[in-house]
């Protein structure tokens, strides 16, 4: 379900904790320094198109730094292509600085240090897709960071102009019955870009590869469910069950993936403060589980510790991930 987030719904005095845990739970954890921007004016809309997050935002004069701390919070695993429409950004991964201006693009990988500034007036556009959708070692990836990658021609503009329109019509695709296929041709489309503009021999991973990153985006967004099953799951992606279970056959099983996703969502909501008013079957309820005794006996099993356990933890036990999400119906 795409959603938007505006500082200016906020009292003043509550912005930069509220932009701050936006962008913790729908982009990635960064330091979030507002510099002389002291009104905090920024906003953003998020969508999930298969296995691929657009974003589409704008802010003031804003620093984003991207700790070790911060990836040690929470990692997404992405390769996130920027795109500024308004204004200009400086970029600095790994070991490069550059100034990116408007119609451009750069990419950034979300696992490792890095520094983000806004010029103002600023507005940009994001795709973040899961690095194991992409056959590049750490190496290669290294490589093609904060680079600025110009759209004024060629396959350049192809997928800058495709990637542009994708972004802004996220809301409306989000919605159509092909979504999952979309995010799978936008990663064929960055996967040319980079076989283009950096000539390095990436191919999009195989069938089962991209399959499983889109079963997992779909989860992701039905997991609050608690009759989700692999026949709903098969019949939303148009496959059969074999091939389904098939593209988790090298881990964890489908179920037992979709049940750890539940544990650890329902484990960021119990470390925000946010939340404290929930009582743990209400968590427990809005991720998926049937039973508070069914929720409490899983999380024990997986971290060690009850829900009322873990909840009471000070933040630098829990590590929590803030501004959790749950469903309307709560």
């Amino acid at each position: 379900m795409s959603m938007r987030f505006e500082t200016r719904t906020q009292p003043h005095g509550e912005r930069l904790e509220y932009w701050s845990e936006t962008l913790a739970s729908h982009w990635m954890p960064v330091h979030f320094d507002p510099r002389d921007n002291l009104a905090v004016i920024a906003g953003l809309s998020s969508a999930i198109l298969g296995a691929v997050h657009a974003i589409e935002g704008f802010g003031g004069n804003h620093l984003y730094r991207r700790t070790d701390a911060k990836i040690k919070r929470r990692d997404p695993d992405c390769l996130t292509l920027a795109l500024p429409s308004v204004g200009s950004l400086i970029v600095e991964q790994d070991g490069r600085q550059s100034i990116v201006e408007s119609e451009q693009m750069v990419f950034i990988d979300s696992s490792r240090p890095s520094l983000i500034a806004m010029r103002v007036p600023f507005r940009w556009q994001i795709v973040a897709i899961p690095k194991s959708a992409l056959r590049l070692t750490a190496t290669q990836l290294k490589s093609i960071t904060a680079i600025p990658l110009t759209g004024t021609g060629g396959i350049n503009r192809v997928v800058q102009e495709a990637i542009r329109t994708m972004v802004s019509q996220s809301t409306e695709l989000e919605k159509d019955t092909e979504v999952e296929r979309i995010g799978g041709h936008a990663i064929d489309l960055i996967a040319t870009l980079i076989n283009s503009a950096f000539a390095r021999e990436v191919s999009v991973s195989g069938r089962s590869a991209v399959l499983r990153e889109t079963v997992l985006a779909f989860v992701r967004r039905r997991h609050s469910d608690p009759l989700l099953n692999p026949a709903q799951i098969a019949h939303a992606h148009q496959i059969s069950l074999r091939t389904l279970h098939s593209a988790f056959t090298a881990g964890p099983s489908l179920m037992e993936t979709v049940r750890t996703l539940r544990l650890d969502l329902a484990r960021t909501d119990l470390s925000n403060p946010r939340l404290c008013h929930l009582s743990i079957a209400q968590i427990a309820h809005a991720h998926g589980f049937a039973s508070a005794s069914d929720f409490s006996r899983a999380f024990r099993t997986r971290h060690g510790t009850t829900p009322s356990e873990y909840r009471d933890l000070p933040p630098t036990e829990s590590h929590p991930n803030q501004f959790g999400q749950l469903p309307s119906r709560i």
